[in-house]
């Protein structure tokens, strides 16, 4: 039962394969995003995707904001498990800058709440927990600091895997041209996490740096790299068009894994909006035949 249960949490990317209850190295809480727009376009989504999912993101991106913003989501991990987590986020402009015309916000805050339940197998279930406070600061227009903060907690039916922690993530965006932006996050640049067993480790530090290229009549093409584990962990692509301008949005995207068991993984999904945009329902699926199956995604925003 207890072997069942850990390769379940290895599969569900919660546990990497390095961790082991016993062990001291690898650990929980391992990022996941926000929402389905960005895991519309493979997670290609630090130097474009703003509103209340930048909070996730790249907190930087907040600066894009121009009114308050919610959302909830809630996705389906692995397929054939009950592995699913449930997000709640809030962002909102605090100042705008006026060199600018108000395109940027000075100031920009925002929370998320998120939630994981694993049930393994049997009477073994697996949870996680966190709350992730942002901040936004735009000191000139075309450059955007980030930084967000994590209280994090785990609970399991299996020993060594409670556990408490906070981690701190830090961002910036650079507007190198209108139709050009660039950016980088470091997650869990400063860390801590205590398992119930006595140890401590730090959360597994990643770096993203990635770019974006905006078409005025075509939308928005982003390719990332992702440095983690002392090497490159993951290179993406992913695009975002509005064939009905403020309407409707298709995205798609692929990630190529390259550490551990290396392999490709396409996603695609779309958002619906109600016109002048106060309403937003976005879906998101990625196509994991040879690790997590086919899982789905659905966000669904307000903006005022």
């Amino acid at each position: 039962m207890r072997a069942a249960a850990l390769a379940a949490l290895f599969a569900a990317g919660i546990v990497p394969t390095g961790a082991s209850a016993g062990g001291s190295s690898g650990g929980t809480f391992l990022f996941d995003g926000f929402g389905a727009r960005g895991w519309g376009t493979a997670g290609a989504a630090i130097a474009h995707v703003a509103g209340a999912d930048a909070v996730a993101w790249n907190p930087a991106m907040l600066a894009r904001l121009h009114r308050r913003r919610v959302s909830v989501s809630t996705a389906g991990l692995v397929e054939g498990l009950t592995a699913r987590r449930t997000q709640a986020a809030w962002a909102q402009p605090l100042a705008r800058n006026t060199v600018d015309e108000g395109r940027t916000a000075r100031h920009a805050v925002g929370a998320m709440l998120s939630a994981l339940r694993l049930d393994a197998a049997g009477d073994v279930a697996y949870g996680e927990y966190a709350l992730r406070l942002a901040w936004a600061f735009t000191p000139d227009p075309f450059v955007t600091l980030g930084v967000a903060f994590d209280a994090l907690a785990a609970s399991s039916d299996l020993d060594a895997f409670d556990a408490r922690g906070t981690s701190i993530d830090v961002g910036v965006r650079m507007e190198l041209t209108d139709a050009v932006t660039a950016a980088a996050v470091v997650r869990g640049a400063f860390s801590r996490i205590a398992f119930d067993d006595g140890r401590d480790q730090e959360r597994e530090r990643i770096v993203e740096l990635g770019a974006a290229w905006r078409a005025a009549r075509l939308g928005t093409v982003e390719a990332d790299v992702v440095a983690a584990w002392g090497g490159v962990a993951r290179l993406v692509v992913g695009a975002e068009s509005r064939p009905l301008a403020g309407i409707l949005v298709l995205r798609g995207g692929y990630a190529r894994r390259r550490a551990g068991d290396s392999r490709g993984v396409v996603h695609a999904g779309l958002g619906v909006s109600a016109p002048g945009g106060r309403w937003r329902l976005d879906y998101a699926a990625a196509f994991d035949a040879d690790a997590l199956g086919t899982t789905h995604r659905f966000a669904l925003g307000a903006a005022w």
